[in-house]
Order: structure tokens, then sequence, then C-alpha cells
């Protein structure tokens, strides 16, 4: 009997280190028209793989959650990280709940802006962009807590470390596009 519950119990622990992630990120390009222009932009989604609502939580004061970077993988294999910007730069709602299985999508812009303000992905410059052969976005310190069936809050709040898939992009097709069809050098 002893050694029926020694496994019963380690066999619930295996199970419960198995436990999904309750986010995922899905980081595709849009390009609405069809092809590469100045409609397409990132879109990056999060879903709750649960089967109970989750609710966001509010941005901390002194901006520290919802961190996003952007890990880019040229085409030696060498990878680079950059930190861009918090997520929800504008004041996030009090109350952001994403139900059970669904989904809250945002859109991000294709390029850093030259100002240095908050919003864009990717970095306009010729030599990143031509070695640039694929990206994944993180965001680090996603807040959030379960809600029960009544939508209260159910337990403690959570963070969790995100990535994204990795996206393959065409680094010299960006700047050729958005540099009127020519390369720097030319």
């Amino acid at each position: 009997m002893k050694k029926g519950l020694f496994v019963l119990f380690v066999l619930l622990g295996v199970l419960e280190g198995m436990a999904q992630e309750p986010w995922s990120l899905k980081l595709e390009l849009v390009n609405p028209t069809g092809k590469l222009d100045g409609d397409s932009y990132f879109s990056l989604k999060f879903y709750n793989n649960t089967d109970s609502s989750l609710m966001l939580l509010p941005k901390r004061a002194m901006g520290g959650n919802y961190v996003l970077s952007c890990i880019s993988q040229f085409n030696t294999g060498e990878e680079q990280s950059r930190k861009l910007f918090s997520l929800f730069w504008v004041n996030l709602p009090e109350k952001v709940i994403v139900p059970s299985y669904g989904n809250l999508e945002m859109k991000l812009a294709l390029f850093i802006p030259p100002n240095g303000m908050e919003g864009g992905v990717l970095v306009f410059d010729q030599a990143y962009l031509s070695a640039c052969a694929k990206i994944r976005l993180k965001v680090e310190h996603c807040d959030y807590v379960y809600l029960d069936e009544y939508m209260r809050l159910s337990g403690e709040a959570k963070t969790s470390v995100l990535y994204s898939n990795w996206l393959e992009i065409d680094g010299e097709e960006f700047y050729r596009t958005f540099r009127g069809g020519k390369m720097s050098s030319d």
C-alpha cells in the first residue's frame, strides 16, 4: 500500500511538472494587400491554452512587465537580442480578460521609428536586414491571474516569460521595399 501511494505521488508530481504553459505566442507577418508594403505589420497573438479565463494584470508603476524583446537569427547562425519596449506602452485597461482557449492580438509596426519612439520590431539598417534570416519575440514578466467561472480572481498572480515561434523573413526584401527598390550602396 505504501509503495502504491509513493508511486501515485511520484506520478502526480511528474504530471504537474509536465503541465502546459497557460500562454503561447504566435508571430505572423500580415500583408493585407498581398505584398510587403506600408500596410504590412507584425501580428503578435497571446493564446490562452487553458479552460479558464485569464486576466492580464495592469502595468506596474515602473513599467517592468510585458517587456518585448526581438531575437534575431542571422544567416551565420549567430543570434542577437534587443529589448524593444513595453507592450502596453498605452495604459493597459483595468481588466484585459482572455477567455478560455481565446486570444489577444497586438499589431506591431515593421520598423523601429527613426525618432526612437516605441512601436516597431526591426531595425531599418542595410547591414542588419541583409544578414537577418528569422526573428522571434520574447515577452518578459507576463503578469496574469486565473479567473473562476464567476469571473472572480482565483489564486495568486503568476508571471511567465513567453517566446513566440521563429518567423523567417527576407531582410533584403524588407530593405528594398522601404528604400524604394534600391540598396543603400546603389
